[in-house]
């Protein structure tokens, strides 16, 4: 009797001294471990960390630390090998999800529980429901890549101050021909195919041709050239200006296309005066032709008049000679 007392007497003290556990009433709790650094501190060999419940009895969630560093945090049954459940970020008291990673897909979802692609954001409607900041003199962004061959690398930039076009521009950068696309500057100028400006008044900035279906441009029109108020140059002054500048009046010089480019509503302009001018010539010079043509056929009924009767006296000579011989 008395070596069975003494057994269950030195029972806690074994417990204490040799297992690898530690639950002291308060401070650090220590699993696989008596020297626990943190509230809760599990040592082992790959040690497996379950949350199960019981309602249903296959929901568990694992953390797992491999040797090589590796973690992972699964979800699902602990019945079946390849089970998958979501894992949320809920509030505390349910009513909101604010991050969601589908078992069955690995999407993540912001703000949804049903992301469709790798990554869906669902908030209020403003313009910062997804941001990407960062202090960096070459820019920020993100990059966009599709591995099938022959494609290439492109990223959208919040250009820096070391950055080929500037601090505070937008860019889209092409990174396997290292060269930008796409920029818009600080004051909404877009260019494609190159990175500054000469002259920082257009909108749009092309370096190359630009194709399309169809150009609508603002313009207010040449009908004053009708108007019985304008004055319409003379023919003598249009034949020396264009002896002079070699180009009609208001279009621009070859020189100065070449140097300033060709605005298209202003020439589109002056050419619709200028067209509208030389109809209104063609219509004097027909006036003209017509007045020409009515003396001319006034002449020709004259002259024929006069072909007769010359005639006619042509014949009264003749027979006048014949009676004197």
């Amino acid at each position: 009797m008395k070596k069975i007392l003494l057994f269950i007497l030195f029972i806690p003290f074994y417990d204490t001294s040799f297992a690898q556990n530690t639950f002291p009433p308060s401070g650090n709790v220590g699993i696989g471990t008596t020297s626990p650094l943190s509230p809760l501190d599990i040592l082992g060999n790959s040690p497996t960390l379950y949350i199960r419940n019981t309602v249903p009895s296959t929901s568990v969630v694992k953390l797992v630390p491999y040797s090589d560093g590796t973690i992972y945090f699964e979800t699902g049954s602990s019945t079946a090998s390849d089970s998958r459940a979501d894992l949320n970020f809920t509030s505390m008291n349910g009513s909101t999800d604010f991050i969601t990673i589908q078992g069955s897909t690995g999407n993540l979802g912001i703000g949804t529980t049903t992301p469709a692609g790798k990554l869906t954001v669902s908030g209020v409607t403003n313009y910062n429901n997804v941001q990407f900041t960062g202090n960096s003199p070459t820019g920020v962004g993100m990059s966009l890549q599709n591995t099938q061959s022959g494609s290439h690398i492109f990223d959208l930039l919040s250009s820096g101050s070391e950055d080929a076009v500037g601090v505070g521009n937008f860019g889209i950068y092409d990174e396997t021909a290292s060269t930008y696309r796409f920029v818009i500057d600080a004051s909404g100028n877009v260019l494609i195919g190159k990175t500054s400006q000469t002259n920082s008044s257009y909108k749009l900035d092309v370096n190359g041709n630009i194709r399309g279906n169809q150009i609508t441009v603002n313009a207010t029109g040449a009908d004053y050239v009708f108007d019985s108020t304008c004055h319409l140059p003379s023919i003598d002054s249009l034949n020396n200006y264009i002896k002079e500048y070699h180009h009609l009046p208001g279009i621009s010089s070859a020189k100065q296309m070449r140097d300033e480019g060709n605005n298209i509503g202003s020439t589109q302009m002056k050419m619709l005066q200028n067209e509208e001018e030389m109809a209104l010539y063609i219509i004097s010079m027909n006036k003209k032709v017509q007045v020409f043509e009515s003396q001319l056929n006034r002449l020709a009924s004259a002259n024929k008049k006069l072909t007769t009767r010359i005639s006619e006296l042509y014949i009264q000579i003749r027979e006048l000679k014949s009676k004197h011989k």
